[in-house]
């Protein structure tokens, strides 16, 4: 009993000292109205319209609710009919007129020759070809395809936005033409590898005073960064040290074959500490072929090292900007530490325009500081393995958040802000995260339950920047001994500041947290959900935990 009440007054004194959320009105709501209860709510119903954060109406009548005004309806409706597309922190228009959407998948991959592969795919043989929207009462309404094929036809849509499957990730859209398919900077042509891939790399040529604290990083530059932070074990009598990793569990798994002339660059990197400053730099490399690696196979790549040319670079990380956005990510987060890594890439020109296809390479440098310590600058030194190829650099915080179901918490430590640079220098925020996420319209920051399967999440726009998408992921909690275990629950992309969650993604009786990252764009996200950048911005909130 006592336990009990020592509980239930620690949850009273968590709900009293909720953090307040601002006042609903146009900087808090611009994605919706404010209804009778001061609450920022879609606005986006017959009988509760509004945009902008102001007060919400209802339209008489005739009337519909279109972005967020009530409008007569126009006389051709049933027509296909462009009507334009909201800005990203608008709320969707209404349904009112009705047109065709055309679906299409084109992958693109990049070759180890230099050449781009072009995959169109058969949109016949989905699994998923349904098509989701929101009738006028917030209910999903289901469309198959009136065609399939190499497109799918979807007709009779209302205007506004509509969510679709790509396996077991939504993308939500309100285009008329959208594409399925991905074209991803930074990485090349992948294969899928399954666990008991391994890689074993046997290194001579490890210079003296090897640590613990050194580590490998591989880079395939037929299909990009192989994995990085492997450790290196101390060298034997002849000299040698070997490290094996399982690629299916690596950072980034990427297939590799000798069979296509692929090479496979290893970089040895030293800890250095200098001047009350660290960091972690490429020292050594060493390039051979690639060795063959499917599927449930074991290689082994053996390297003789060279030591690399050291060269300088000047980094600061503006520490103060990054952490004085840790209370948007949640009121209870802290942040732990920034972070920076340098990189290089090579470009190879795609045959139509968009942008190029970039090899990235694995980490060359990386710079640490605990939280709190401010602006730092460190001059650090590295070896480029890659010749002349441009640096890459991002800034990084690390953050936790604690979150807490049935007396049990886990610390969740995610990477809450990031940001690139292409010429290294000054890191600084670019892009802050989303503000005043909220469940239903009531503050998410505290858990909540009784949302419902299909609950509205909804996020103001950052204080700093402008982000062109937003990826919400859904992880279910499971109490386990004494913590909590979390396995991902789905992932949905939408340029939009609202999103009803798609059905069959909860299930009554569990508990969830939903991350929302912004993410910064060169690409129009409501055509291309699946395309990524090199350069990018990137920044997290995160709700408390909910039930439905």
């Amino acid at each position: 009993m006592i336990k009990l009440m020592q509980f239930l007054a620690a949850a009273l004194a968590l709900a009293s000292c909720a953090p307040a959320i601002a006042p609903c009105g146009p900087a808090s709501c611009e994605g919706g109205c404010c209804d009778s209860r001061g609450v920022c709510v879609a606005g986006r119903t017959k009988t509760i319209c509004g945009v902008g954060g102001a007060m919400c109406s209802s339209c008489e009548g005739a009337l519909q609710c279109v972005a967020g005004a009530c409008v007569m309806p126009p006389m051709d409706a049933g027509v296909d009919v462009d009507a334009g597309v909201p800005d990203a922190g608008e709320a969707p228009l209404d349904a009112g007129q009705l047109r065709t959407v055309r679906v299409r998948r084109t992958d693109e991959a990049l070759l180890p020759d230099g050449g781009v592969r072009v995959t169109q795919f058969n949109l016949a043989t989905s699994v998923n070809q349904r098509l989701l929207y929101e009738d006028g009462t917030g209910e999903w309404i289901e469309v198959m395809p009136t065609e399939s094929g190499l497109e799918l036809r979807y007709d009779g849509i209302p205007v506004g936005p509509y969510v679709l499957a790509r396996a077991f990730e939504y993308v939500v859209s309100d285009a008329d033409d959208f594409e399925l398919g991905a074209r991803t900077l930074g990485k090349r042509d992948r294969m899928v590898l399954n666990t008991n891939t391994t890689l074993t790399v046997e290194v001579r040529g490890v210079p003296a005073g090897a640590r613990p604290s050194d580590s490998m990083g591989l880079t395939s530059l037929g299909s990009g960064t192989t994995a990085d932070f492997m450790t290196l074990g101390l060298p034997n009598d002849a000299g040698i040290a070997s490290a094996t990793i399982d690629l299916a569990t690596a950072q980034q798994s990427y297939g590799m074959s000798g069979a296509d002339g692929d090479e496979l660059t290893v970089v040895l990197r030293r800890s250095v500490a200098d001047g009350g400053s660290s960091w972690v730099a490429a020292h050594s490399s060493a390039t051979v072929v690639a060795p063959e690696l499917a599927t449930q196979q074991s290689a082994m790549a053996s390297v003789t090292l060279s030591p690399l040319a050291q060269e300088p670079l000047q980094l600061t990380i503006r520490a103060s900007d990054f952490e004085q956005f840790v209370s948007d990510i949640s009121p209870s987060a802290s942040p732990l530490s920034t972070f920076s890594a340098v990189s290089t890439f090579v470009s190879a020109p795609r045959p139509a325009a968009g942008g190029d296809f970039v090899g990235r390479s694995t980490v060359i440098a990386t710079t640490s500081q605990q939280a709190g310590r401010g602006d730092v600058t460190t001059a650090i030194t590295f070896g480029r393995p890659f010749g002349a190829a441009p640096l890459l650099v991002e800034g990084r915080l690390t953050a936790r958040v604690p979150l807490t179901l049935s007396g049990r918490t886990l610390n969740r430590t995610i990477d809450a802000i990031a940001t690139t640079r292409a010429d290294g220098g000054v890191l600084e925020v670019t892009l802050s995260p989303p503000r005043f996420i909220r469940i239903n319209g009531e503050s998410a920051s505290v858990n909540r339950t009784g949302v419902g399967l299909t609950p509205v999440i909804e996020w103001s726009q950052p204080a700093v920047g402008t982000p062109g998408t937003f990826v919400v992921t859904i992880y279910k909690l499971t109490p386990q001994g004494t913590t909590l275990s979390e396995s991902f629950t789905a992932q949905v992309r939408t340029p939009f500041s609202r999103l009803r969650v798609p059905p069959f993604a909860l299930t009554r009786g569990e508990a969830y947290v939903a991350f929302v990252v912004a993410v910064t764009t060169s690409f129009d996200a409501r055509r291309f959900g699946f395309h990524n950048d090199r350069e990018f911005g990137r920044a997290v909130v995160t709700t408390a935990v909910f039930t439905p």
